[in-house]
């Protein structure tokens, strides 16, 4: 007659292989979701990624063009200082502005001035 040891260490060993079964398949679920995570990140970083990718292109042509932009500017800028040089510097204008006042050219005689003064003194005499 076979002992009622075995019989019990075998149904012990069997609940042992189901629970370890068990934990083998709940693993294993954690492993697939793990991975799931992962993929899902990887594809996430790398629609992020072209996406900078995408945004750093746009920001460096805009970087391009506004240094074009700049450079152009100077070129006027130089254009405008170039030509600012060739104008009358504000002392120059107040010395002219001072000289003119000094002669009165308005108040200049004419020719006819002198001769209207002369006959007006002779008719005084």
């Amino acid at each position: 007659m076979p002992s009622p040891m075995p019989d019990t260490i075998i149904d012990d060993l069997s609940e042992r292989i189901k629970d370890l079964a068990e934990r083998v398949r709940i693993l294993e679920e954690r492993q697939r979701s793990i991975m799931h995570a992962i993929n899902e990140n990887k594809s996430t970083v790398l629609k992020l990624r072209k996406d900078y990718s995408s945004q750093i292109k746009d920001i460096r042509e805009n970087i391009d063009d506004l240094k074009k932009e700049i450079l152009g500017i100077k070129e006027e800028v130089i254009k405008i200082k170039d030509s600012l040089e060739t104008f009358a510097k504000r002392v120059d204008v107040l010395a002219l502005k001072k000289m003119l006042d000094m002669l009165h050219p308005l108040r200049i005689i004419t020719a006819e001035d002198v001769r209207r003064i002369v006959r007006e003194e002779i008719k005084k005499m």
